[in-house]
């Protein structure tokens, strides 16, 4: 593939995400010696060239582990600057902004994401505390009882209203991000390329190398303990999600009221959820903040947003509950849900939404694999 002197001599901080990363890949399709790596370089060779869809696809696919970055030959200094990983990085932070509902909200979140969770979460928890005063003025706050501090219905009505905001907005997302990467396929979506993509994403199935012994680090050793914190942060947060529900069913469907005994399957779940996301974004904010590449990395306050939002709703969740028969309680509680709220009105343009526009490129990237190797997938022109 003929590559130009110009393309392979444009400076990293003079181009856009999507002119960097299709200089980066251009070089990488050329080259190919990290071909068996991981999924990116193999889809790669299906193309001859990259317009914005398939660059949107690629960066999505990409786990940045960093295995192609320790084996190439071009990397920093070599003057070409190949740097995979933080190319596709800065493409995929511009893809939550310019596939977000509405698109407005996505780049004002990108502007200063931390301080916009914040006072985000804050304002809610505050307004939420506020819009309950009425009813609970005055009243003596039993021992455990959440609804003597916060109104049952309006705390019904704000975790309704920020979580169906939520769905809808990263639905939407997800649509448009479906239709962009899929545009030019002619085969058709099936059933075992979506089995394979969820089995992938639930194992995480790719984020390891060639021998399937973890991701480097920073001296170059591979390491499973990304995949662990992954591992930990996605099922704690599903353990959590589930101990919502069974609470609210025990709420609606059996007519037992909070608070529940400590040994009741919503707070073992809840606990073990919530121990299980500390550890995990703990784990995150060690090995992703506490090495020099990763502070490197463009945006990367869009990652310390996330981890950070979802290691505070954890602690702060785990402490409410040792503490929920102490006169801090009232105090834990809205700040507590001040966290979720103000998750749950930014996910749709944080770093989460990467979750679910990764498993829609697995499954793009399962069709392409079980088409004909001489033409893995036909693409109209």
């Amino acid at each position: 593939m003929p590559v130009t002197e110009n393309l392979l001599a444009i400076n990293v901080s003079s181009v856009n995400p999507l002119e960097e990363a299709n200089r980066t890949l251009t070089v990488c399709n050329a080259c190919r010696y990290c071909e068996g790596y991981c999924p990116v370089f193999k889809a790669i060779t299906y193309r001859r060239s990259f317009d914005q869809p398939d660059l949107d696809y690629l960066a999505n696919l990409c786990h940045q582990c960093g295995v192609c970055y320790q084996a190439c030959q071009y990397a920093p200094p070599h003057e070409f600057g190949i740097d995979v990983p933080k190319a596709l990085n800065l493409l995929r932070t511009d893809n939550y902004a310019r596939f977000a509902w509405p698109q407005q909200a996505g780049k004002l979140f990108q502007h200063n994401p931390i301080w916009f969770s914040l006072i985000t979460g804050l304002c809610l928890a505050l307004l939420m505390y506020l819009s309950s005063l009425p009813t609970s003025l005055g009243k003596p706050v039993e021992s455990g009882n959440f609804y003597a501090v916060i109104n049952h219905s309006v705390m019904v009505i704000f975790a309704g209203l920020t979580f169906t905001y939520s769905i809808v907005a990263i639905t939407l997302a997800t649509r448009r991000y479906w239709k962009t990467i899929n545009e030019k396929s002619t085969v058709q979506t099936n059933w075992t390329s979506i089995g394979k993509a969820i089995r992938a994403s639930l194992a995480l199935t790719h984020l390891s190398n060639q021998n399937s012994v973890g991701c480097p680090s920073e001296n170059d050793q591979p390491s499973a303990w990304k995949r662990y914190c992954h591992q930990l942060t996605l099922w704690g947060f599903l353990l959590c999600f589930m101990s919502t529900c069974i609470a609210t069913a025990y709420h609606y469907f059996l007519g037992i009221q909070a608070p529940y005994p400590y040994f009741s399957p919503p707070v073992i779940t809840g606990t073990l959820g919530g121990l299980m996301l500390l550890a995990g974004t703990s784990g995150f904010i060690f090995l992703k903040f506490g090495q020099p590449r990763a502070k490197q990395m463009d945006q990367w306050q869009l990652d310390l947003t996330l981890t950070a939002s979802l290691w505070l709703i954890a602690l702060t969740g785990l402490v409410l509950m040792v503490l929920r028969e102490t006169n801090a309680m009232p105090a834990l509680l809205v700040i507590h849900l001040g966290f979720v709220f103000g998750f749950f009105i930014t996910m749709p343009y944080s770093k989460m939404v990467h979750g679910l526009f990764r498993f829609f490129s697995l499954v793009l990237y399962y069709i392409e694999s079980a088409s004909s190797p001489a033409n893995p997938i036909k693409r109209q022109t």
